[in-house]
């Protein structure tokens, strides 16, 4: 038993390269995260964050990383034009359309201790407006500026993830980093998970991604159903295309304006006739 525990825990140091896994806010990394870090501790990988946690854009943290380690945040492109090295990068994404719509319920209505100033200053804005849910993603697609006490506030969820994303796209094209689906990991879990690691250049077992994904489902955790809401949690509702339910044509036709060419280059559309 002490053999094959020695045989399945792996040293990474020295031998794989720093992981990185990148994401725009609300597309996905609570779900991804858990299940790499169970199967990257299995090659014994070591976790690292930048401390202090709210300063976490920094080049010279992630030029620090050395084998064996890796992190993950919402790390921009622009960081990675200064590092030299082998990294393994893995860039999640999600259809930009479900970014706007997770991002809008998390800033107007998350609970517990990671509220900021800034979301608190949102929801007085959207209770001094008086908009329900429907009217304000509606009005929100082309973002929202306004002054309080003197301060400016500028709040375009959408414009903010087609930057982020858009900004790595040269990356993706060239094949630097490998980018993830957040539908694939809700569709086809095992082989996503499969490719990541493939990717990473690390053999692991379906049992061992099977198990990994179950023991960090969060819904499963919780009592819920994917698609059960609850609209104060960080991980609210679990699916995809709720976009549909909330966008009219005026705001279906904004949104092929502003990011129409990069869901097309995404695979999320073929044309803009959706």
């Amino acid at each position: 038993m002490v053999m094959e525990n020695y045989l399945k825990t792996k040293k990474a140091f020295g031998n794989y390269p720093p992981v990185v896994l990148t994401t725009t806010p609300k597309s996905g990394s609570s779900l991804l995260q858990p299940v790499l870090h169970r199967l990257l501790t299995i090659y014994d990988y070591c976790f690292k964050r930048e401390l202090p946690i709210n300063v976490i854009h920094s080049t010279s943290f992630l030029q620090r990383l050395d084998n064996g380690e890796y992190t993950c945040s919402h790390y921009s492109s622009e960081l990675f034009e200064a590092l030299k090295g082998e990294y393994k990068i893995i860039l999640l994404i999600r259809d930009l359309r479900d970014i706007y719509i997770s991002y809008y319920f998390f800033t107007r209505y998350l609970v517990g201790k990671n509220i900021t100033e800034d979301m608190l200053v949102f929801r007085e804005k959207m209770d001094e407006l008086g908009w329900s849910d429907e009217v304000a993603i509606q009005r929100l697609i082309t973002g929202l500026e306004f002054y309080n006490n003197s301060q400016y506030y500028s709040f375009d969820f959408l414009g903010s993830a087609f930057l982020f994303i858009e900004n790595w796209m040269k990356y993706v094209e060239s094949k630097v980093c490998y980018i993830v689906k957040y539908e694939d990991l809700l569709t086809d879990k095992v082989a996503t998970v499969h490719g990541i690691m493939d990717y990473i250049s690390l053999s692991v077992t379906n049992v061992e991604i099977e198990t990994a994904l179950r023991d960090t489902d969060m819904f499963l955790r919780d009592g819920r159903k994917r698609g059960e809401s609850e609209k104060g949690a960080h991980n609210r509702k679990g699916i995809s295309g709720e976009w549909r339910l909330y966008f009219d044509e005026r705001a279906k036709q904004i949104c092929k304006e502003r990011i129409g060419g990069l869901l097309i280059r995404l695979g999320y559309e073929n044309d803009y006739e959706w």
